[in-house]
C-alpha cells in the first residue's frame, strides 16, 4: 500500500526560503570557489561582526586611484584597472600569468547594510570595504482600531 505523506500547503514557500538562503549564504557570507591567480578579479573574504560586514580582496600593485567602489541600493560594486608595466621599447613578453586590464564584483548587500555608510581602505595590498550593519528596529505594536 502507498502512503502519501501530507504536505501543508506553505510548505513549498519554505523550502524556497531555505534555497534563497542557502544562495545568499554563498554569495555573501560563505563562498567556497577555487580562485586562480590567472583570475581577471581579485578572490574576496567576508566576514561578519556584530556592527558590520567586512570585505577584503588582495589588490597587490594597485593604488586608490585604480580602484572604484560603488553602492547603489542592495549592491556594493568594487572596480579595479591593473595597468601592465612599461618595461621600455624593446619589451617582448616571454611568460605572462598575472592578469593584466579591467575587473569587477558586484555584491548583494543584506537588508541590515547602511550603504550610506560604507568606507574604503587600502591597506598593505588588500582593500578594506566595511559595511556597517544598520540598528535592528524592534517591533512595535499596532492597535486595531474600528472603522
Amino acid at each position: 500500500m502507498i502512503i502519501w505523506p501530507f504536505r501543508n500547503a506553505w510548505d513549498v514557500f519554505d523550502e524556497l526560503q531555505r534555497e534563497m538562503d542557502r544562495i545568499f549564504n554563498l554569495t555573501l557570507v560563505g563562498s567556497r570557489f577555487f580562485w586562480e591567480t590567472s583570475r581577471p578579479f581579485p578572490p574576496v573574504n567576508i566576514y561578519e561582526t556584530a556592527g558590520e560586514y567586512i570585505l577584503i580582496a588582495p589588490v597587490p600593485g594597485l593604488k586608490p586611484g585604480d580602484l572604484e567602489v560603488t553602492a547603489i541600493r542592495d549592491r556594493l560594486t568594487i572596480r579595479g584597472e591593473r595597468k601592465r608595466p612599461q618595461m621600455g621599447q624593446a619589451e617582448t613578453f616571454r611568460r605572462e600569468e598575472r592578469w593584466m586590464g579591467s575587473w569587477s564584483r558586484t555584491f548583494s548587500l543584506p537588508e541590515r547594510a547602511d550603504s550610506e555608510q560604507i568606507t574604503a581602505t587600502l591597506e598593505n595590498g588588500l582593500l578594506v570595504v566595511r559595511v556597517p550593519k544598520l540598528p535592528e528596529t524592534p517591533a512595535r505594536q499596532v492597535q486595531v482600531r474600528t472603522g
